[in-house]
């Protein structure tokens, strides 16, 4: 009998005694570690979410902050801008709101199976709303002179001209999926669609851009001048590691996939290098990672837990494991990218206990020997720890692959099914209760029309008490105890702390 003995040594070119220095941290990652992608994409995480720490709407699917930032601070580092966040832009004469393959019409299922963008003309109306009332909230807290000049006054808003150009793709759409006829019988419910979204907005001028002698405008979601000096932040809720299909968007999930967020990153360091190599201002070089530290910085992954619930709600129990391998290879693909890319040092985070996130209970069928002694579903549970199994034996795998590079894995899963399991102890409530929103009636990141008034979810007095924010989304206060749980590696392959994760573990 053959006995593999394997030892676990923590190495460094600089010794294993000494800790890491990090000059930046890029993440991946849904909504779990999302500080403001889709906020800046598809209109404002809406109050309540943010109230315990900010006091006001942060782009964040919690009540305050995230165990990304948590992991920031532990490293000495600053907040980590979202990459899609682009309010920092220069945007003093204007934005570019429009998007290539955008319609009038809102995006479904169809039409995103057939290649058009989901950022239709009603999501860049979100984007403006957004873009003015984050304006009026900068200049109401006189913010200092670098951020004001950089966008419109709030008196400029209603004096400004407005310009619309959409509407081929809506008829390009038509043309390849419904006869001549059928496409002229829908017009008029494209220009009802548009005259909606005019409704509203005064044009006050007549002339161009251009015409007007106004510099070039910048895109909304061309986030460069944003500050990133310490890493950015591509995670987006809603987000899988599979590409979106028709299928999952039409579940509602995010078509920033894995993937996309990839591309955010490799084009975010192509375009840094460039501008190095263009002598741009020390201003605007201040605000961006050096083109040395990104071999350097820390890549943090957290993603997964979305291709579950797809999975989940889409077909059975058995076809949802038999799903994970090709799952688990896409996220292998992804760390081979940004390998490539010169991201040596990795945390990678597994997937959570999904089968205790309250709405996955409220939604499933329960039966008694399907539910474990603290009320979770211990099926969806079983898949969750079939996928983190998958994951790890990958990452070892990708640790053969690399020798170069340092990867860990976190165990999520283990730190918040713990807090879970001994909630009371910890100062939390029911663990299967959540604070904010009511289950498929006022969901606490959407805002509810009644009677033509928007009504945003009620919370709880004391979302502390709580681990779940918002049925799906953990709570400030647990996300921080989540977060000291694994920040010094007590639940990490190998036991290191984020400290000290740039150091290369070695199997002999």
């Amino acid at each position: 009998m053959a006995v593999a003995i394997s030892l676990l040594l923590v190495a460094s070119l600089l010794g294993s005694s000494c800790g890491c220095h990090f000059p930046a941290i890029h993440n991946l990652g849904d909504s779990n570690s999302d500080t403001g992608s889709v906020s800046a994409t598809f209109g404002r995480v809406p109050w309540p979410c943010g109230e315990s720490f900010f006091g006001k709407p942060a782009g964040r699917y919690s009540d305050g902050r995230l165990i990304i930032v948590f992991i920031a601070n532990e490293l000495k580092l600053p907040f980590l801008s979202a990459y899609l966040d682009a309010i920092d832009s220069n945007f003093r004469h204007g934005a570019n709101f429009a998007a290539s393959g955008s319609t009038i019409q809102p995006a479904n299922n169809k039409l995103f199976g057939t290649g058009f963008n989901p950022l239709s003309l009603v999501i860049q109306l979100l984007q403006f709303q957004q873009l003015k009332e984050r304006t009026n909230e900068l200049y109401d807290q006189a913010k200092n002179p670098d951020i004001t000049d950089r966008l419109p006054r709030p008196e400029e808003f209603s004096k400004s001209l407005y310009i619309l150009d959409c509407g081929q793709n809506d008829l390009h759409y038509g043309i390849i999926t419904s006869t001549e006829d059928q496409v002229k019988a829908f017009i008029p419910t494209i220009i009802n669609q548009f005259a909606a979204a005019v409704e509203g907005m005064n044009q006050a001028m007549k002339r161009t851009t251009e015409k007007l002698g106004l510099p070039h405008l910048s895109a909304y979601l061309d986030s460069i001048d944003t500050n990133f000096r310490h890493g950015a932040n591509f995670a987006t809720g809603g987000s899988t590691i599979q590409r979106l299909d028709a299928r999952m968007f039409k579940i509602g999930y995010s078509p920033i996939s894995l993937d996309i967020q990839l591309s955010q990153f490799e084009q975010f360091k192509e375009r840094i290098n460039e501008l190095y190599k263009e002598g741009v201002s020390s201003n605007i070089k201040s605000k961006l990672p050096r083109p040395e530290d990104f071999s350097q910085a820390l890549y943090t992954v957290d993603i997964g837990q979305n291709d579950l619930d797809c999975a989940l709600k889409s077909m059975t129990e058995k076809q949802a494991i038999e799903s994970v391998p090709g799952i688990i290879n896409q996220f292998a693909q992804a760390v081979k990218r940004l390998h490539n890319q010169g991201a040596r040092t990795f945390w990678i985070h597994n997937t959570g206990p999904i089968g205790c996130l309250p709405f996955e209970v409220l939604d499933y069928p329960q039966q008694h020997e399907n539910v474990d002694q603290n009320g979770c579903l211990r099926s969806l549970n079983e898949i969750a720890h079939e996928f983190n199994r998958q994951l790890k034996d990958s990452v070892i795998q990708l640790r053969m692959q690399f020798p170069d590079a340092a990867l860990t894995y976190v165990d999520i899963y283990l730190a918040k099914y713990s807090l879970i399991s001994d909630a009371k102890h910890h100062g939390f409530v029911n663990p299967l209760g959540y604070c904010c929103g009511h289950h498929r009636d006022n969901l606490c990141w959407r805002k509810k029309t009644s009677n033509g008034t928007e009504i945003s979810a009620t919370p709880c007095s004391n979302p502390s008490a709580y681990i779940s924010w918002d049925g799906i989304h953990y709570s400030h206060a647990a996300n921080l105890w989540v977060a000291n749980k694994v920040l010094d590696g007590l639940v990490s392959d190998p036991p290191t702390p984020i400290t000290e994760a740039c150091h290369r573990s070695l199997n002999l």
